[in-house]
């Protein structure tokens, strides 16, 4: 059975590039809100054309919104309140132990 996530697994490489070209904390999230949206749209097609959803699939789907966007609403009121240097050394944090959980 496979399930759709909202990031995959170059989300990693994709943050490290973007994080490496020293964009403004809003623009980093924006650009990389942006290709997340775009790859979780290419997915639920694909799935949908697939038949990959079952109902139990969906309604788990629709329950996970709900901490996802408690989260992303706590880290767009966090944001505006970091300073830039903050928010970079926060990232690599995120980064480093995704980037070295590829391999696995």
């Amino acid at each position: 059975m496979s399930y759709a996530v909202t990031t995959s697994i170059a989300s990693p490489l994709v943050g490290s590039y973007f994080h490496a070209q020293r964009l403004r904390s809003a623009q980093f999230v924006f650009v990389l809100a942006s290709i997340f949206e775009l790859n979780s749209i290419v997915q639920l097609i694909g799935y949908s054309l697939q038949g990959l959803y079952t109902p139990e699939i969906v309604t788990l789907g629709l329950l996970g919104l709900v901490p996802t966007l408690l989260a992303m609403m706590v880290g767009i009121w966090a944001r505006g309140r970091l300073d830039a240097v903050l928010f970079r050394r926060l990232i690599v944090v995120l980064l480093v132990p995704s980037v070295a959980n590829l391999p696995w």
